[in-house]
């Protein structure tokens, strides 16, 4: 689990980093971190930090699952085979 995050999304977390590919979510899951601290500073007003924290890092993971999608459900295109000349 991110190191920074709100208790009520954690089974969704571990529902979004479940879908990844073990290589990958150290990686989400210290960009999670690091979205949500980011955005908790960048908030001026005290009673929305949570609140904007969490959806940034929320969507920046969802993104990131999205991202890894294909990978994951082995649907990515194989290249052209290029023809000799």
């Amino acid at each position: 689990m991110p190191e920074h995050h709100l208790n009520d999304d954690v089974k969704w977390i571990q529902e979004m980093l479940s879908q990844l590919p073990v290589y990958v979510r150290q990686r989400a899951i210290e960009g999670y971190s690091d979205v949500f601290l980011q955005a908790m500073d960048e908030e001026q007003i005290s009673y929305k930090k949570e609140n904007a924290a969490c959806k940034a890092a929320n969507i920046r993971l969802r993104e990131f699952v999205e991202k890894f999608k294909p990978v994951t459900t082995e649907k990515v295109s194989k290249p052209p085979i290029a023809k000799a000349a």
